[in-house]
């Protein structure tokens, strides 16, 4: 076994890599972490002919590709390899299954903790975000779920919470987060994410739901980070209805100065006749 450098142009990939499907995003991610941080880990390959056929680090390949094709990654960088010649075409599948195997991903809870501990660090967001190839809204994710209660990321490490469930509890404080922990101790059913998300939230109503302008709002606000696109709910409900009431008799007003009449309709649908098509 030696250790040489070359260059991207003289590594081939594997012809028989046992990780068939490759996630892009993660690839961009690791990409962006090679361009921030150089290669972490030397790939191994054998020799063959005047090439070097990849034994192990196909994805670390592919992300250097990645950044060669965007200009982020000169063509002619510096490359350290492993050279581990006399393997035959079983041996090489035989170690590149072996390294995927035990290649294990961070635990979400610790992957947010260590998240954390760089921020708590002195390390601004972006920076962490930038060197950890990590999109903004992944990051604000790690984040939440660093600032759980003990007692929610005990029951994650114990696997007595799910991980689904975890991102809900996300939505309340450590004292709400508690106190929904307690409740569920005492039911015979297994806790659902969508169950705790009812009990942090489901009475706050969404931005998106708002009629009048965002700044007209002076209450604290919750992200549900979670969510399939992250959405901002109003902690104070009595506001909100209050400022919706507001904005409705103000287009009321509004029509009727404009010499057309206007009446607000205080049901879950409005009857067929009550509707008038416009454009």
């Amino acid at each position: 076994m030696t250790i040489e450098i070359v260059t991207l142009s003289q590594l081939v990939p594997p012809p028989a890599n046992p990780r068939k499907a490759m996630d892009e995003a993660a690839l961009a991610g690791l990409a962006a972490s090679i361009r921030t941080d150089g290669l972490l880990q030397n790939l191994v390959v054998r020799k063959k002919g005047k090439k070097f056929e990849i034994i192990s680090g196909a994805r670390r390949f592919r992300a250097m590709q990645s950044l060669v094709e965007s200009g982020g990654w000169p063509k002619d960088a510096p490359i350290p390899v492993e050279v581990r010649n006399g393997r035959s075409d079983d041996d090489t599948l035989r170690l590149a299954t072996v390294e995927n195997i035990q290649r294990e991903a961070l635990a979400p809870l610790d992957e947010a903790e260590a998240f954390a501990r760089l921020l708590a660090g002195g390390a601004s967001f972006d920076d962490v975000a930038a060197k950890a190839g990590v999109a903004v809204l992944t990051g604000k994710r790690r984040l939440a779920l660093a600032a759980l209660c003990e007692e929610a990321k005990e029951q994650v490490r114990a696997g007595d919470l799910s991980l689904g469930c975890a991102e809900a509890l996300t939505l309340g404080t450590s004292d709400q987060q508690r106190a929904v922990l307690e409740r569920l101790s005492g039911e015979r059913w297994e806790a659902e994410p969508e169950t705790i998300r009812d009990m942090l939230a489901g009475e706050k109503p969404s931005r998106a739901e708002a009629i009048f302008p965002p700044e007209a709002y002076t209450g604290t606000v919750t992200t549900d980070l979670f969510a399939d696109e992250a959405e901002t709910l109003f902690d104070d409900v009595e506001q909100f209805l209050r400022l919706q009431e507001e904005s409705v008799a103000a287009l009321v007003a509004r029509h009727e100065a404009g010499g057309r009449w206007g009446e607000i309709i205080r049901a879950p649908y409005a009857q067929r006749w009550q509707v008038k098509e416009a454009a």
